[in-house]
């Protein structure tokens, strides 16, 4: 919970008392002796995490069912932004294996994007024994390293660096700040990603009444509720660290953003009881979505809804219809892969070719602004499926 081991031990003891008186034309697989250098199936504690499908080792030119061949991949030159995520891990994160699911999604999208961002991590709290210690930084920013829809060493780092357990506290507030001199330093444009399951807690001063208190607005004991007359953050109860630290953590937003970095929210089940804060953060942050929640919202635990909100957050940072490459290309001997699969070139919903610049067109583009489709290979070498 997102409450102190201190507040866990004093409630039960409280509780005690009382009773007394939480294939075709895509890409072809890559068989054993084909893997790229890197890719990887697993994580270290044995979590399957991003995909390994990668390109065929051959290329057959007489037909048009052949996938990305052994033709090269081309970096795509466009202004790769910073996706920085801050994870929260307290301890409520155990609950339902939400902590791995969060971890797995994160790589997902990562190996989904590839080179098209640089991928940094932060974790919430920093230490596995002072619940309360602030965030700290557990991979530094580095551009995807293999093609998109590829888990290449960049993937790996990032699954090994999460490897934590979830323990402790949500010290949301002093993270962003001490954050805030290495996220401002970075070069190119940096966007925060946040994704936790509860309230900010672990600043000493933030006195609350009952209804700022995290031990009354998580029902802790049948004294502690939300509606209740017993302030459960006093000196005499659990202590102002359980307190929620709302204006800390919202002035750690606004901060960011006055830097030019929006900040991203995302809550996960757990959170629904602090939308209220989740949305402020939101639209501080700048991010805020047209309808509420203003901040993404994901109420179940399946993969899929997580991995739904995050792929709209990568579209809004990452989308671009307009791919610069590295040098020109052959318009005959070009190929666009969205997820896979070929866009066939001819026609309104196909591709165009200037010289370096490849622009996407009609449902290709629709298809990469909306993130239904991530992952973007530009392949060149093989004849340009046109039809």
């Amino acid at each position: 919970m997102a409450v102190t081991s201190r507040a866990r031990a004093l409630a039960g003891a409280l509780l005690v008392a009382i009773v007394a008186a939480c294939g075709g034309s895509r890409p072809r697989a890559l068989d054993d002796g084909q893997r790229e250098a890197g890719s990887r199936d697993a994580g270290d504690d044995g979590v399957s995490f991003g995909s390994t499908a990668g390109a065929a080792a051959t290329c057959t030119e007489g037909t048009l069912t052949y996938g990305v061949c052994g033709c090269a991949d081309l970096p795509l030159l466009d202004d790769v932004p910073n996706l920085y995520f801050v994870l929260d891990r307290s301890g409520s994160m155990r609950d339902g294996d939400k902590w791995t699911e969060v971890r797995r999604v994160v790589a997902n999208v990562a190996t989904r994007l590839g080179p098209r961002a640089r991928y940094g991590v932060a974790l919430v709290p920093g230490s596995d024994s002072l619940e309360c210690a602030p965030g700290v930084e557990v991979m530094a920013p580095r551009q995807g390293d293999a093609p998109a829809g590829v888990a290449g060493n960049v993937v790996s780092l990032l699954v090994t660096a999460t490897a934590r357990d979830a323990v402790g506290s949500t010290p949301m507030g002093p993270t962003l700040r001490a954050l805030l001199p290495r996220l401002a330093a970075l070069p190119g444009r940096t966007y925060v990603i946040i994704a936790t399951d509860g309230g900010p807690n672990c600043n000493p001063d933030a006195a609350c009444e009952a209804r700022g208190c995290l031990v009354n607005l998580e029902g802790m004991t049948p004294a502690c509720q939300p509606d209740g007359a017993l302030n459960c953050c006093t000196d005499s109860t659990f202590g102002a660290v359980n307190c929620l630290d709302d204006a800390l953590t919202t002035a750690g937003v606004a901060a960011l953003r006055e830097r030019g970095i929006p900040t991203f929210v995302v809550g996960v089940p757990g959170s629904g009881r602090y939308a209220a804060l989740l949305d402020t953060l939101a639209e501080r942050g700048g991010t805020a979505r047209d309808e509420r929640p203003r901040y993404y919202r994901v109420d179940g635990l399946d993969e899929g809804a997580l991995t739904a909100e995050l792929t709209e957050i990568a579209a809004r940072t990452t989308a671009s219809c307009e791919l610069h490459l590295a040098a020109a290309v052959d318009p005959t001997r070009t190929n666009v892969y969205l997820d896979g699969v070929v866009v066939k070139q001819a026609g309104a919903d196909g591709f165009r070719i200037d010289g370096s610049t490849l622009t996407l067109l009609g449902e290709a583009c629709r298809k990469v602004t909306s993130g239904e489709a991530l992952a973007v290979r530009v392949v060149a070498g093989c004849a340009t499926v046109l039809y």
